[in-house]
């Protein structure tokens, strides 16, 4: 682990046999908890009292992560038998914008009787929403089985929207909520 807070601005390196993560952060740490939560109320309401401090904001950020031992996790979750990320997990900001970013593709994951393939999600804000996408190619248990499932949606104006859909392997839409 290395930690390196230059004020204002952090920059964590992690390499694991567990984790390897890359993290850098125009915030230093005694503030970015707060900036995080300050920055997401724009979109939906985390603290009503007391206000944030008007000074504090988000700074721009990069954060890319690779779980290598996804079994650690397991452990830690009830129930989790099974989780497989495909790749890095990547999430940036842009405080100037307010540009949001982040990507997570998991291609098992097994928890109680639920066992999901292939889940996709990805986040994008602006300064007026926080939108997200989330796609599963199957869903099975003993007694169910869905197949391409999509959420979508987004956080604003202190709200959710929300949209979910069920497709044939023809990727035809036949169940739509939303």
């Amino acid at each position: 682990l290395t930690l390196n807070q230059k004020m204002p601005g952090t920059a964590i390196a992690l390499n694991s046999s567990i984790l390897n993560a890359d993290m850098r952060f125009a915030n230093d740490l005694g503030e970015l908890p707060t900036a995080l939560a300050k920055h997401f109320s724009a979109y939906f309401d985390l603290q009503p009292d007391p206000p944030y401090p008007a000074n504090l904001n988000l700074g721009d950020f990069d954060v890319t992560l690779f779980v290598r031992r996804s079994d650690i996790i397991d452990s830690f979750v009830p129930d989790l038998e099974e989780l497989q990320v495909d790749g890095p997990i990547r999430a940036s900001y842009r405080g100037e914008t307010q540009e949001f970013n982040m990507d997570a593709k998991v291609s098992e994951l097994t928890y109680t009787t639920y066992h999901i393939q292939d889940v996709g999600l990805q986040v994008r804000g602006n300064r007026e929403q926080l939108g997200y996408n989330l796609g599963v190619r199957e869903i099975r248990s003993p007694s169910l089985l869905v197949n391409n499932v999509s959420l979508n949606g987004a956080a604003r104006d202190n709200g959710m929207t929300l949209r979910s859909a069920m497709a044939h392997t023809d990727s035809s839409e036949q169940f739509v909520i939303g």
